[in-house]
């Protein structure tokens, strides 16, 4: 038997495959050249130094992606959100939704911030967020970590198809309405069947890289179709008398799932924050998730000192502030008083009280789930109507590019034949298509599934799961002085619970008995 002492380990950068250590004397040795990195402290990692973004965004083109999501189908629906609120109601109840979205944006990235220095992590995602929350919270609760990820992931599911409905059903009764301007009368559901094959087409688009320049051209036609929409709303405005200044009880849940479905439509923007051909680098000393937008890469496994290549991420909802924060340039200047994600929401905010208002008071109790459909019946007017179809019908396939990217890896991680593999995809974006196309023939209620979709999964993913996620991170001794941040976010649960269950009874009671005009 030999005496030499074999090298147990010669350096970091030199793997032993085949180490024979039986009945030998084994030693470490250690090149002085090239030492073992040590994990930094934790007071000394910040996690924005260890991105490595190739083309990272300014201040300016994080704000543009932050207000390129909310001129869609949210925005739209803000003056029947009014008719539900009454004027003086819609009002504040509008700034007070958007301070509260806003403040869980906020808490949302500072648990991400604090979760990525713990476990020196350059970013994380919310399903990652939510996961490693309940990891490091208390330990009763931290073996429900991967089902809250799950979680998560199946309420974004449902938030994004739900997104695609809306979208299908919005492009269908548009298109009706401006087909009657040529003496063309058809059912909605005759339109959404005809819209059928070419949504079909454009959701078989499997790279970000074909469908973000559609997005651009969809962003501004609706930016056109909504300035023509102000300049008809804002002409021959009735007195503030006309309408109600406070709507019934009953109502109230209705405008609720209106308005967080408006301030949570914005999750496309996610998808936008990072230009498909700008892959991201990020060096990780320990990952656990890698996605890439061109190809079906989506794994979920341990890695150690690997180059993990980002193509955007593509959660949506609530978390997209973080994709939008961890793309920029300067990621401390998202937060703050004056930081870029507060002066987005006051934009949004003023854009959405006053098209509610003034839509609203033009039309009062008249006003239609999408304020497009009570335009008048001139050829302007139905410019209007076919170019915010035409813009929502393109950017369709962004937004179902989200439950997609979710549900696939789940489904081929459960193939086995090649056959299988090979259709599979396909087959399982016929499906998820179909469930919107469904769901809209069988809701034909504009203003009901908007109401839905935001009081069943908006609010889980804006008011309720953010305040969760704070508890978790900051249990038990970061909650503030005498908790205050404790009892804060269980207010803001429940009232996000609150708005979860009457909303959700409301709006399937207003879809099963829709008020008779």
């Amino acid at each position: 038997m030999s005496d030499e002492k074999q090298p147990l380990l010669t350096g970091p950068n030199i793997s032993i495959e085949h180490a024979e250590v039986q009945n030998q004397a084994v030693e470490l040795v250690i090149d002085p050249i090239a030492p073992i990195k040590d994990e930094k402290a934790k007071s000394d990692y910040h996690p924005a130094s260890e991105r490595h973004l190739e083309h990272p965004t300014s201040n300016f083109d994080t704000m543009i992606h932050l207000l390129k999501g909310n001129i869609g189908t949210g925005i739209l629906a803000m003056p029947d959100a009014f008719k539900n609120a009454g004027l003086l109601f819609g009002v504040f109840g509008t700034l007070l939704m958007g301070a509260v979205c806003t403040h869980c944006m906020h808490m949302l990235v500072r648990c991400s911030h604090e979760l990525c220095i713990r476990n020196q992590r350059p970013a994380l995602s919310f399903p990652e967020v939510i996961e490693d929350a309940f990891s490091s919270g208390p330990v009763a609760l931290r073996s429900y970590a991967k089902n809250m990820r799950k979680v998560v992931n199946v309420f974004l599911v449902i938030t994004q198809l739900g997104f695609c409905c809306v979208y299908f059903l919005f492009v269908a009764t548009n298109l009706q309405d401006t087909m009657r301007f040529f003496h063309i009368n058809l059912s909605v559901h005759f339109y959404l069947v005809l819209l059928f094959p070419p949504i079909v087409a454009l959701a078989m688009v499997k790279n970000l890289k074909y469908l973000t320049p559609v997005s651009l051209v969809a962003s501004i036609m609706t930016a056109w179709g909504l300035i023509i929409t102000f300049y008809y709303i804002l002409q021959d405005l009735p007195h503030t008398s006309s309408v109600k200044p406070f709507a019934s009880w009953h109502q109230l849940p209705l405008y609720f799932g209106t308005a967080i479905y408006a301030f949570e439509g914005i999750g496309v923007a996610a998808l936008l924050a990072v230009p498909p051909s700008a892959s991201s680098m990020w060096s990780c000393s320990s990952t656990r998730s890698s996605f890439s937008t061109g190809t079906d890469s989506f794994t979920d496994h341990g890695f150690h000192d690997k180059h993990i290549k980002v193509e955007g991420f593509i959660w949506g909802v609530a978390t997209k502030v973080l994709p939008l924060e961890n793309n920029m340039k300067t990621p401390e200047d998202f937060g703050g008083w004056n930081g870029v994600l507060n002066t987005g929401m006051v934009i949004v905010a003023a854009l959405y009280t006053a098209i509610g208002f003034f839509g609203y008071l033009k039309y009062g109790e008249d006003v239609l789930g999408s304020i497009t459909l009570n335009l008048p019946n001139d050829f302007l007017a139905q410019s209007v109507r076919a170019v915010m179809a035409a813009s929502i019908f393109l950017s369709y396939g962004l937004q179902f590019y989200v439950p997609m990217n979710i549900v696939w890896p789940y489904i081929k991680s459960r193939l086995t034949s090649e056959k299988a593999l090979k259709h599979g995809e396909a087959v399982t974006r016929i499906v998820l298509i179909s469930v919107t196309f469904a769901a809209a023939a069988l809701i034909p209620n504009l203003s009901g599934i908007i109401s839905l979709v935001g009081a069943v999964s908006s609010s889980a993913l804006a008011l309720i799961l953010p305040p969760v996620i704070e508890i978790m991170t900051f249990w038990p001794d970061q909650l503030g002085k005498r908790d205050w941040k404790l009892w804060k976010d269980v207010l803001i649960i429940l009232f996000g619970l609150t708005g979860f269950f009457f909303g959700t009874y409301a709006s399937i009671e207003n879809i099963i008995n829709p008020p008779h005009p």
